[in-house]
C-alpha cells in the first residue's frame, strides 16, 4: 500500500471524527509515514510498519472523545484558527466535568460572569513523559513497532499538539480575567534602575515577563493573595519577588496524552508577574518558575542571566547579556537573537530546543533529553554543542572557533553550511547527513557505520578533523566543493 493509499483509507475510516480535527489527525499519520521514509525505509516498507487505518478507527471509536463541530462567533477575531481546532475537543472535556460535578465529584465554580466561563477540570495526575513511556510500551507490544522511534515520534507530536493549544489557553483565560482580578491584589513598584544591582523574580505558578522600556526606571508589577502570597524586597541592591509560603498548590494548566488524546486541566488562574527593565539596564537577572511559562526580551545591557522554569515554556529573544543560562524540565525552549558575551546554555529534557540567531564569546550547549534541536546561524568564538539522547539535531549555517560536536542516541543528525576547526558527529540509530564547507581534501576523515551506506572515506588525511560514527544508520555527507 502507497502513502497516498493508506491515508486515503484512513481518511474514510475516521469518517466519524469531526472535520478539523479528522484533519489534524490525518496531518499526524502522514508526518509519522514521512519521518519513517527520512530515516532511510521505502514507501511500502514504511506504510507497512504503520498501525492500520482499520485499527486506529477502532480505537479512537473506543475512546468516544470526539464532539460535534462547534463554531466560533465572529466577533471573537483573537482566537486562532489553531484555537478553534481546540475549542471542540476542550468542550466535550468541560462538559464531561459538569457530569462529574452533578455526581458531587468536583466543586462548583464561582457565579459565572458574561460570557460564561468554562467549568475547570480537575488536574491530570500523570505526567506526559510516563504516558508517552507507557503508549510506546503498549504500541510496540502490539505492533511490533521500534519503541525508540516511536517514542521518538510521540514526543514530538505530543510537543506540537501542546504548543498548539497556546491560544487556546489565552481564550479560556479571558473568561476567568474578573474572577483572577477579584482574588488577587495588584501591586507596582518602581524605582530607579541604578539602585538596584540584581533581580530575583521567583514564582510557583505565576508566568514572568521581562521586558525592555524606554526612561531610568525600572518597574515590577506582581499579585498577591491570602492563598498564593508573594512579597517584594529591596535590600542592599538586590530586588526580590517570592512567594511566602512554598507549599504547593498543584498545577494551574496540566496536560497528558493519553490514547492520542489531550487530556487538559485547569485550576485557579494565575496572573502575569510583568518587569519593565530600561534598556540598558546592567543588572543580574534570575527569573524561576516552577508551573508557568518565562519570556524575557529587549534587553541589551544586562549581565548574568539565569531562566528557568520545570513544566512550561521559556522564550528568549532580542538580548544581548554576559552570559546566559535557559533550563527547562517540560518545556520548549525558543531562543533568538541572542548575544552572550561569554557562555550560552540552554536545556531542557522533554521538549524541543528552538536557536536561531546566536552569538557567544565562549562555549555554547544545547542539550535535551527526548526531543529535537534546531539550530540555526549559531556563532561562538568557544566550542558548539548539540546533544539529545532521543531526537534529531540539526546545526544551520553555524560556525564555531573551537569544536562542533552533535551527538545522538536514537536521532538524525544533520550539519548544513557549518563549519568548526573539528566537527565531530555521533548516533547510535539514525542517519547523518549534510554539507559542510570546502572540499574533501580539506578534512582529515574518520567515518564509520555497521549497517548502512556510507559517502565518505572511512581515513583520509586533511587539515581540519571530521568524526563521523553511527551504529545503525547511513552516512550522506558532502562538500561545498565538489
Amino acid at each position: 500500500m502507497t502513502c497516498k493509499e493508506y491515508m486515503e483509507t484512513l481518511a474514510d475510516q475516521l469518517s466519524f471524527i469531526p472535520e478539523q480535527q479528522r484533519k489534524a489527525i490525518l496531518d499526524y499519520y502522514q508526518e509519522m509515514v514521512e519521518d519513517r521514509m527520512e530515516d532511510g525505509m521505502d514507501e511500502l516498507s514504511a506504510v507497512a510498519a504503520m498501525e492500520s487505518p482499520a485499527d486506529i478507527a477502532e480505537r479512537l471509536k473506543a475512546e468516544d472523545s470526539f464532539p460535534k463541530e462547534e463554531t466560533v462567533e465572529k466577533g471573537d477575531e483573537s482566537l486562532t484558527d489553531e484555537a478553534m481546532r481546540f475549542s471542540s475537543l476542550a468542550g466535550s472535556l468541560l462538559r464531561t466535568f459538569e457530569d462529574l460535578e452533578k455526581a458531587g465529584s468536583v466543586t462548583p465554580p464561582e457565579p459565572p460572569v458574561s460570557p460564561e466561563p468554562p467549568v475547570p477540570p480537575e488536574p491530570v495526575s500523570e505526567n506526559w513523559g510516563d504516558a508517552v513511556e507507557r503508549m510506546v510500551d503498549s504500541s510496540t507490544e502490539h505492533s511490533g513497532i521500534d519503541a525508540e522511534e516511536l517514542g521518538d515520534e510521540i514526543s514530538d507530536a505530543v510537543q506540537r499538539m501542546v504548543d498548539s493549544t497556546k491560544e487556546f489557553k489565552d481564550f479560556f483565560q479571558r473568561h476567568t480575567t474578573e474572577t483572577m482580578d477579584g482574588e488577587y491584589e495588584k501591586k507596582t513598584f518602581t524605582c530607579p534602575a541604578s539602585t538596584v544591582r540584581a533581580i530575583r523574580l521567583l514564582t510557583w505558578e505565576m508566568p514572568i515577563r521581562v521586558s525592555a522600556c524606554e526612561g531610568n526606571d525600572l518597574t515590577l508589577i506582581y499579585y498577591t493573595c491570602d492563598d498564593d502570597p508573594y512579597e517584594m524586597n529591596l535590600d542592599d541592591g538586590t530586588l526580590t519577588l517570592e512567594r511566602v509560603n512554598s507549599v504547593n498548590r498543584g498545577s494551574r494548566f496540566t496536560f497528558s496524552m493519553l490514547g492520542g488524546i489531550i487530556r487538559m486541566g485547569w485550576n485557579k488562574s494565575a496572573p502575569t508577574v510583568e518587569l519593565f527593565l530600561p534598556r540598558d539596564a546592567l543588572v543580574d537577572l534570575l527569573a524561576h518558575a516552577s508551573n508557568a511559562s518565562v519570556k524575557v526580551s529587549g534587553c541589551q545591557a544586562l549581565c548574568e542571566v539565569d531562566v528557568k522554569t520545570n513544566n512550561s515554556r521559556i522564550e528568549v529573544g532580542d538580548l544581548s547579556c554576559m552570559n546566559l543560562t535557559c533550563a527547562s524540565s517540560n518545556g520548549r525552549l525558543v531562543v533568538k537573537n541572542v548575544r552572550s558575551r561569554q557562555r550560552l546554555s540552554c536545556r531542557t529534557s522533554n521538549s524541543r530546543i528552538e536557536a536561531n540567531a546566536l552569538r557567544s564569546g565562549g562555549d555554547m550547549h544545547l542539550t535535551t533529553s527526548n526531543n529535537h534541536i534546531d539550530g540555526r546561524n549559531l556563532q561562538t568564538f568557544g566550542n558548539l554543542t548539540i546533544t539529545s539522547s532521543n531526537g534529531g539535531v540539526v546545526a544551520e549555517d553555524c560556525a564555531a572557533k573551537g569544536e562542533l560536536r552533535m551527538a545522538s542516541s536514537n536521532g538524525r543528525v544533520e550539519v548544513w553550511r557549518s563549519d568548526a576547526s573539528a566537527v565531530l558527529l555521533k548516533t547510535s540509530n539514525g542517519s547523518i547527513r549534510g554539507t559542510l564547507p570546502g572540499s574533501q581534501q580539506d578534512w582529515a576523515i574518520d567515518s564509520h557505520t555497521s549497517n548502512g551506506r556510507n559517502s565518505l572515506p572511512k581515513q583520509q588525511p586533511g587539515r581540519k578533523t571530521l568524526s563521523v560514527r553511527t551504529s545503525n544508520g547511513t552516512i550522506d555527507l558532502h562538500f561545498e566543493q565538489e
